[in-house]
């Protein structure tokens, strides 16, 4: 199939080098192919009269929801999203395929697809980790004392309600982020040409409301600029959400082993081909891996943004990879890693056994300080208690439930709400009644 630039002044007939160009669009523009529809179904319904005859208009906004009917298997012989759409859009309405693409760019095409991908698959995120959040606090009821540690080294005790009532904080912190990131790509793409400003009469606003998108009077130039900025913000807000989950599952491998007391569920375990009695955290040491993975691709964005000029450069596309599989990966990571954790089992035989007495320390040393001994005494008093072995008052830790059911309930419905508003628009603008 012929490129969307054929007929231009380029020229270039070495299809090899232009496969190896066009690299991993086939297999991630797939994902591509609902926002491309919808894209342009928005655009052909706010464009001007006097830039396409309504009659026309109207032809090809229901040849593009006939299009979408027939689905996408493969890019084949396309090179991207784009072409893939006016081609199979040509085969079946040759006299409109002309009109398609009327005064668009492929830039801000892929980016406003790109942006509605983001925002419907972080919305989807949002929902796994309220929904799994929401699971984890129904079904943890242990409440073990285990020992918390700082530089692998035993600190002080902790409840084991308290370190998931942890993760969760950090789960509402996450959600919070992910708002923040979304009201920042939450705009029209489409409307900047190749960044110097469209050329095309249509209204904006109605195009805005179409998508569910907010409408600023942003500069065209900025907006294109923004392409691989998205990329980047959105693999560091993954990035920085997976590195506290592989903490956590540092952890887990640290407290499963075969002194600790942790047990970490038979879903998430594997054996060894050659070891019988193995019990191997795979799972959890892959998320680890992921992790770093993630980590890889924010540094690989940044040097793809590293000394460029303004506005596209053709090797953001690889940045569009990273992002899209990370997104995709990012959700089945999530979704078993919160399965796992609901599983975990405490052995508190284990964990008291594992406790040093030494772990009460601090709190010894409070009390002897409430008792009116100064601290630095209190806490000399205590460090020779340790040294001659004397043992110290096994003082209960306190229980940090901080998060709260119901606002999660709260979070958690507002998140599907947003998803049922999306999916509404795009049933509107495919024709579903």
């Amino acid at each position: 199939m012929e490129p969307l630039w054929k007929g231009g002044a380029a020229v270039n007939n070495n299809k090899s080098a232009q496969e190896l160009i066009i690299g991993e669009d086939k297999k991630y523009d797939k994902l591509l192919f609902k926002y491309e529809i919808l894209s342009l179904i928005s655009y052909h319904l706010s464009l001007d009269d006097n830039l396409l005859k309504p009659s026309i208009r109207n032809q090809i906004i229901e040849g593009l929801r006939d299009l979408y009917l027939d689905g996408i298997e493969s890019l084949d012989e396309y090179e991207d999203i784009h072409s893939y759409v006016e081609g199979e859009f040509s085969k079946k309405f040759p006299d409109l395929a002309k009109y398609l693409r009327i005064l668009l760019s492929r830039n801000e095409q892929v980016h406003n697809d790109i942006r509605l991908f983001l925002i419907d698959n972080f919305l989807k995120i949002q929902k796994i980790i309220l929904e799994n959040s929401i699971k984890l606090i129904e079904k943890q009821n242990e409440d073990a004392t285990i020992p918390g540690f700082t530089h692998y080294r035993q600190a002080m005790p902790i409840k084991w309600s308290s370190y998931i009532d942890m993760i969760l904080s950090f789960n509402n912190y996450a959600v919070g982020m992910i708002d923040d990131f979304m009201n920042l790509i939450n705009y029209p793409a489409y409307g900047y040409g190749s960044g110097f400003g469209s050329l095309s009469k249509f209204d904006i606003v109605k195009f805005c409301r179409l998508l569910g998108l907010n409408q600023g009077n942003l500069n065209p130039l900025f907006q294109a600029n923004l392409r691989g900025f998205d990329e980047l913000n959105s693999i560091h807000l993954l990035s920085s959400i997976i590195l506290f989950y592989s903490r956590i599952a540092t952890d887990l491998i640290l407290w499963s082993t075969e002194n600790g007391f942790v047990e970490i569920p038979s879903d998430y375990i594997t054996g060894s081909s050659l070891m019988p009695n193995k019990k191997n955290p795979d799972f959890l040491e892959m998320l680890i891996g992921f992790a770093a993975e993630f980590v890889s691709h924010e540094h690989l964005i940044q040097n793809l943004l590293l000394g460029k000029g303004s506005f596209y450069h053709r090797e953001f596309q690889i940045a569009k990879w990273k992002v899209m599989d990370s997104v995709s990966k990012f959700e089945d990571i999530a979704q078993y890693f919160f399965d796992l954790l609901s599983k975990v089992k405490i052995n508190h035989g284990a964990a008291e056994r594992i406790i040093d007495n030494s772990i009460y320390a601090t709190q010894n040393s409070a009390l002897l300080v409430y008792n009116g001994i100064p601290w630095k005494e209190s806490y000399e008093i205590i460090g020779k208690k340790i040294l001659t072995g004397e043992k110290l008052e096994e003082i209960e830790p306190g229980n940090f439930k901080i998060i709260d059911k119901d606002a999660f309930n709260k979070k958690l419905n507002s998140v599907i709400e947003k998803i049922e508003r999306r999916e509404k628009l795009y049933a509107f603008l495919l024709g579903a009644q």
